[in-house]
């Protein structure tokens, strides 16, 4: 990968204008994390829901389910049959429980 990365960087820098050569380069470009600040808010949603989860596991296994806020809002067999159950998934916590 790194021989790759070196390749694709110097033919970017001798063919600034190749558009496959920036594209590789891009591509094979080292990841960039982002860590977006998150609100106490969020982070006490994202914690209820967690602790909903650990508590409820069992209960739902092999189950799809919805939460906002650690609040079961919906189980279901499928993510299709809980997307018809909540209708806009928005603001929502959606998973299959393992």
């Amino acid at each position: 990968m790194h021989i790759a990365r070196r390749l694709a960087y110097r033919g970017v820098e001798l063919y600034p204008d190749h558009e496959i050569l920036k594209k590789y380069a891009h591509i094979l470009a080292p990841p960039v994390v982002k860590v977006v600040p998150s609100s106490p808010e969020k982070r006490q949603t994202v914690r209820a829901d967690r602790e909903w989860y650990d508590k409820n596991r069992l209960k739902y296994m092999g189950r799809w389910v919805a939460l906002r806020s650690g609040e079961l809002l919906a189980d279901a067999a499928s993510f299709d049959e809980l997307i018809d159950l909540v209708g806009d998934p928005k603001g929502l916590y959606l998973t299959k429980v393992y």
